[in-house]
């Protein structure tokens, strides 16, 4: 977990301060759902908003590197014999993206591939009750990520960029149940 950390900390420090950088603001909203119900417990889908701030590194014309460091909100609900449970938490996700382009960013409409690695720090594991009231988010949570996106050259911004991602989770996010957290999100990035 410390080399995952690592890297990605190495990463956001050479993308910050390599020429041809741009920053900017991101919001993505996401829909987490979990891989498998166990122990009767039927797990539901809940909405996952972040902000925070993306950087992003042109290398070539066909790749380019993304760190972003979101604050995140999740919250985990489960249902078990007609009861309903829930646990929030509140996370800050750092995430390294290779952006893979066959246009160069001259173009008005640039569409995009990406393939990551991230992970997300839990801040504040809070509200739990019910048959959840001992559970907890785990410290730290890794995940790879992979999405399509289109960038947009404008007048007012530099690039705007829209993108569909897929998050996957590599452990378990809460210690007792054995599901993986996914989540499929929409994020904006407004580059200048």
């Amino acid at each position: 977990m410390k080399r995952i950390l690592g890297i990605l900390l190495i990463s956001f420090v050479w993308c910050t301060v390599q020429a041809q950088t741009k920053f900017g603001p991101v919001v993505n909203m996401g829909l987490g759902f979990y891989s498998n119900n166990v122990n009767g417990l039927k797990i539901k889908s809940t909405i996952n908003p972040s902000f925070g701030l993306a950087v992003e590194k042109y290398v070539d014309f066909w790749f380019s590197v993304r760190t972003t460091a979101l604050y995140s909100f999740r919250n985990f609900k489960a249902e078990q014999n007609g009861t309903e449970a829930h646990i929030n938490g509140q996370f800050v996700d750092l995430t390294v993206d290779g952006i893979f382009s066959e246009s160069d960013n001259s173009k008005k409409f640039s569409p995009y591939g990406s393939l990551g690695l991230g992970v997300g720090i839990d801040l504040v594991s809070k509200g739990q009750d019910k048959f959840l009231i001992n559970e907890k988010y785990a410290s730290t949570l890794p995940f790879f990520t992979v999405g399509a996106g289109m960038r947009f050259s404008t007048s007012i911004l530099s690039t705007l960029d829209l993108s569909l991602n897929y998050n996957r989770g590599l452990v378990q996010p809460i210690s007792n149940i054995d599901a993986r957290f996914n989540q499929i999100s929409l994020k904006v990035i407004t580059f200048f």
